[in-house]
């Protein structure tokens, strides 16, 4: 009986260990635990070890340090070039912009009031820089934004908002349930406030539509405006983190300049040629112009020369040895005497 009761207590001591290490739960700092029993809210851990009661009590483990959230994605994990992303990447917020002559354009009237004015209402100046600046033309917008939060673990009541408001969906935790909350209305608010304005007017003001973007996501948390069912976090920060034309752009943009160069070269091309050409002609004139002077010097020098009967006859032989190779064989009269011959040979081959 005393060995029964032994084995008993043996048992019930190493199942009772057992339980207490299955309990031990160890919160890492920088975050905090929370408790369920049957799916009910119990208590909060804080870092350090804690216990729960095994298969009774269970734990979920939240970070409490700033989650710095890049939407839609890192820029690694980016797909700019396909309209179907690609497997484990995602597309860019894409908003389809209005051209100047339909969009809206905000005009600082005080630190904190803007006014609302259209193409036409706009100075003669303001009006020739748009037109000279292709980003006014309607374009696809990809635009990327960033979202600081983290969960506010100062009260219990801001963690029972956050267990009771922020309910996940298919497979997600809560925090990733409230990244895609987030990049939801990040979306919306993109589409909303970007799409009646041009490309280059959204990047010359984007401070402006990064505050409107914060505020609508502090009203969405419920950190502004009618509080009724706050998430139990903060926004730190968020804004937009850039504004590029979408990838036809470059590539329309990459064609035109490619169509530039190849006409430039072209007129590069076809000036050398016509550089080439005028050089050549004036050498050949120059060239003429010379050969000209010297026949005509020689032609002088000869006239000085024939002075007599002796100098002509040399004379009407130089002729003859130019003449004769181009001239048609004939048979020349002795008595027309040598000059005549010559005369007589000219005739012929003007003929």
């Amino acid at each position: 009986m005393t060995m029964d009761i032994w084995l008993v207590i043996s048992f019930l001591s190493v199942w009772i260990i057992l339980i207490g290490f299955i309990g031990l739960t160890l919160v890492k700092t920088g975050s905090i635990a929370v408790v369920f029993r049957f799916k009910r809210f119990v208590r909060v851990m804080q870092p350090g070890l804690n216990f729960r009661i095994p298969l009774i009590e269970f734990v979920e483990h939240y970070s409490t340090q700033t989650h710095q959230e890049e939407l839609p994605a890192e820029a690694d994990m980016i797909d700019r070039v396909h309209d179907v992303a690609e497997a484990g990447k995602k597309l860019p917020f894409r908003v389809l912009m209005k051209g100047k002559g339909e969009a809206i354009f905000y005009m600082k009237k005080t630190e904190t009031e803007w006014n609302q004015v259209h193409f036409q209402e706009l100075d003669e100046a303001k009006k020739t820089a748009l037109e000279e600046d292709s980003l006014h033309s309607p374009l696809t917008g990809e635009i990327a934004v960033v979202v600081e939060w983290y969960l506010k673990d100062d009260e219990e009541r801001s963690i029972k908002n956050f267990i009771q408001n922020v309910i996940p969906e298919s497979e997600r935790n809560r925090e990733e349930e409230v990244r895609k909350r987030i990049e939801d209305m990040a979306s919306r608010t993109l589409q909303e406030l970007l799409g009646p304005v041009t490309l280059g007017h959204a990047q010359e003001i984007m401070p402006f539509f990064s505050l409107l973007i914060r505020e609508r996501i502090e009203i969405l948390v419920g950190e502004k405006g009618e509080i009724d069912r706050p998430w139990g976090i903060h926004i730190r920060d968020a804004y937009i983190k850039s504004i590029h034309p979408g990838r036809r752009v470059n590539e329309a943009r990459a064609d035109a300049a490619a169509s530039v160069s190849k006409k430039q070269e072209a007129i590069r091309v076809a000036e050398g040629m016509a550089t080439a050409t005028r050089l050549q002609a004036d050498a050949d004139a120059f060239s003429e112009q010379r050969k000209g002077e010297g026949e005509a010097a020689r032609i002088g020098a000869m006239a000085a020369v024939m002075t007599d009967d002796n100098a002509r006859f040399i004379a009407t032989l130089d002729v003859a040895e130019q003449v004769l190779p181009k001239a048609n064989l004939v048979i020349m009269p002795s008595d027309l005497g040598a000059i005549g011959g010559i005369i007589r040979l000219g005739q012929e081959i003007k003929k």
